[in-house]
């Protein structure tokens, strides 16, 4: 219990810092002209700022290090047990995998806010965003998924990173939807390293998700501003490389299924990607280019609003999510029910979901 308040009041820290920072994002984005014009695939009718991802980098940062340079001064406190203190005491030895996923985050940050900017072109967007990502086997990030081969779980690492990168790009699209799943993966990836008893990670998490749940303020339900490129590039990037430093499986589990806790846990995302995709390939469109058929906008279109639709991608996601959190105890058949069961919510959401637009189809 006193551990979980000390990460409670980190993640409190860096909300109360975003909420301070965001609004730096919103000064920032109306000086150097940072504003997202109403379209055709737009879901707003007036111009609104769109780097407030901003405002989430700076919290991130500002918190993260704050706490790094704490640290010597807190680590005798009460508040921390013997055997935390321990793992602070080690925190110096993991600076080279500290210093290459914040190069990584800066890029990905500078990457997006470029775009937000200039609208970048999709190569050189991909090529940053493996000028982030590259380094972080070389510092030891790796996914490890019985490969037995450090170049394939290398290259494993790099597509991981970069699927999810890009998927939190492509969800980014309604207010607070974005931010809501990120929050939501945080607390599911938290709950797992706090079960294997990861503290830096626990913290990172903490930390993590303060500074977006800091943002959705002013995000949702109404936009003062958009997260931008800037904001989810940044997320992405985030969630995707924090997930592969969580260890999910160890030889006394009673199954190797963990293993699977980070494709469940961000399955709404690589949902929303891959049944994009798909829509755009069946109708001849070329992969790249943005439309309104993403899972919010589908939901929208059978009747949900907005706000709706949003807080039912949050909660899709934490049905989904929620089911890897206990993979770890379960003996094969229990494991086996729960991964079926994670499987059987989106083929219900995709029946539902198919029934009724025809039915609209029908009457059109």
């Amino acid at each position: 219990m006193t551990i979980n308040i000390a990460y409670i009041l980190l993640a409190l820290c860096s909300f109360l810092c975003a909420l301070l920072t965001v609004p730096i994002a919103l000064v920032f984005g109306r000086r150097f002209g940072f504003m997202d014009q109403p379209g055709e695939r737009k879901i707003h009718s007036t111009a609104i700022i769109r780097c407030g991802g901003v405002g989430i980098w700076l919290a991130f940062f500002v918190s993260f290090v704050g706490v790094l340079l704490a640290l010597p001064y807190v680590q005798d406190m009460d508040l921390f047990p013997s055997s935390l203190k321990v793992y602070i005491a080690n925190v110096g030895l993991m600076m080279p995998k500290i210093a290459a996923l914040l190069f990584g985050a800066c890029v990905a940050f500078a990457t997006g806010l470029w775009d937000d900017k200039k609208l970048l072109s999709p190569r050189v967007k991909l090529f940053w965003q493996l000028v982030a990502i590259v380094p972080l086997p070389f510092v030891g990030i790796t996914a490890n998924c019985f490969l037995g081969s450090a170049v394939l779980s290398g290259i494993l690492t790099i597509f991981w990173v970069l699927l999810i990168t890009n998927a939190f790009n492509l969800l980014d699209n309604m207010n607070g939807l974005s931010a809501g799943v990120a929050i939501i993966a945080c607390f599911c990836f938290y709950l797992i390293s706090s079960a294997s008893g990861e503290w830096f990670m626990m913290a990172m998490f903490a930390i993590f998700a303060g500074s977006i749940a800091g943002f959705l303020p002013y995000n949702f339900p109404k936009a003062k501003l958009f997260m931008g490129d800037s904001g989810s590039l940044f997320i992405g990037y985030m969630l995707g490389t924090l997930s592969v430093l969580v260890s999910y499986y160890k030889v006394a589990l009673p199954t190797a299924l963990p293993v699977l806790s980070p494709l469940i846990i961000l399955a709404v995302p690589l949902y929303d990607t891959l049944s994009v995709m798909w829509i755009r390939y069946r109708a001849g469109q070329p992969l790249m280019k943005g439309d309104r058929n993403h899972i919010s906008h589908r939901l929208e279109a059978l009747g949900f609003s907005r706000t709706g639709a949003v807080v039912m991608v949050w909660a899709l996601s934490l049905a989904v999510g929620v089911g890897a959190v206990n993979l770890r105890s379960l003996a094969l058949p229990g494991a086996l029910i729960a991964v079926s069961q994670i499987v059987l919510w989106f083929v219900i959401f995709h029946i539902v979901e198919r029934h009724a637009n025809a039915r609209i189809r029908s009457r059109e």
